[in-house]
């Protein structure tokens, strides 16, 4: 099966990033621009190609890493209500007013002063 020269050269461009880079580089000296521009050259025509050539690959990431999070967050809200149900049930159920006589700390202790 043969693959689409759209498909080879994105395949190329995100297995090799560096070697289209100098692809670009010596074609580029190859034209005769002296060898800093054609760094510059090479530089400028390898991002802007990325930019497009691995606009897929970067929305898929994208999108991992946004169900990620939201996958965290309904995690956390789920602890969180959790802690709360516990922590309303642990203050309106133990009756700490009552084992304290009403004069003590809320963790049941006595207050030294009285």
């Amino acid at each position: 099966m043969r693959m689409a020269p759209m498909k080879t050269l994105t395949a190329i461009w995100q297995r090799h990033p560096v070697v289209s880079y100098l692809l670009v580089f010596g074609v580029a000296v190859l034209a005769g621009a002296n060898t800093f521009w054609s760094l510059v050259i090479g530089i400028v025509v390898s991002m802007v190609a990325s930019y497009f050539l691995l606009s897929g690959q970067r929305d898929a990431i994208s999108a991992s890493v946004v169900a990620r999070s939201e996958r965290a967050r309904h995690r956390m809200a789920e602890r969180t209500a959790a802690e709360d149900a516990w922590d309303d049930a642990q203050r309106s159920g133990s009756g700490r007013e009552a084992a304290d006589g009403g004069t003590g700390s809320a963790d049941g202790e006595r207050d030294p002063e009285q």
